[in-house]
């Protein structure tokens, strides 16, 4: 399966040089979820731009400091970073359960896509300070969300692409700094 029409498929990136379940700590000023919906809603993809009214339901808890998490895989192909995470959702019943609308549905429900742009910003904060002559658009492929118990060989059935826009990476890095 590929990561998405372009991209490489799962089995050359777990051949490629790779970090499993990379650990992030990622500095967060308070959060604010209205603001942070905005920024989707202005710079994000079509999904990020359908997800963002659920971002304004979220409940604020007051907190600032630091944001942890772990990246089930990134690994580097051709130049480029790609985000892998694993999910054993049960969808239903069969393949057909595990369509692009129902494995876009589940990434909404549980609010993967917010996960994913919080770790597109954790990784992109990293390359810009380890990677010498980092740019976003040439060095960062994209994401992927492999729902394991749908993904079938020569397919992308069960799998789940994005890439985030340049302008919202950027966006979300002042959120968080507590600058937009």
């Amino acid at each position: 399966a590929r990561v998405d029409a372009r991209g490489p498929t799962l089995s050359q990136l777990g051949s490629e040089p790779r970090l499993t379940e990379w650990k992030f700590l990622l500095p967060m000023s308070k959060p604010r979820p209205r603001e942070l919906a905005a920024l989707f809603a202005e710079h994000g993809s079509a999904v990020a731009r359908q997800y963002a009214p659920q971002i304004e339901k979220l409940r604020p808890r007051g907190l600032a400091g630091f944001l942890n998490g772990f990246a089930d895989m990134i690994s580097e192909h051709e130049g480029r970073y790609w985000l892998v995470d694993w999910k054993s959702n049960h969808l239903g019943e069969g393949p057909d359960a595990y369509g692009a609308d129902a494995v876009t549905q589940s990434m909404n429900a549980h609010h993967y896509i917010l996960q994913y742009h919080l770790y597109v910003l954790a990784w992109h904060r990293h390359l810009t300070v380890r990677l010498a002559g980092y740019d976003y658009d040439r060095h960062f492929g994209g994401v992927c969300y492999a729902f394991l118990r749908g993904a079938r060989p020569g397919s992308n059935n069960g799998m789940f692409f994005d890439r985030p826009p340049r302008a919202l990476v950027e966006a979300m890095d002042s959120w968080a700094r507590g600058e937009a």
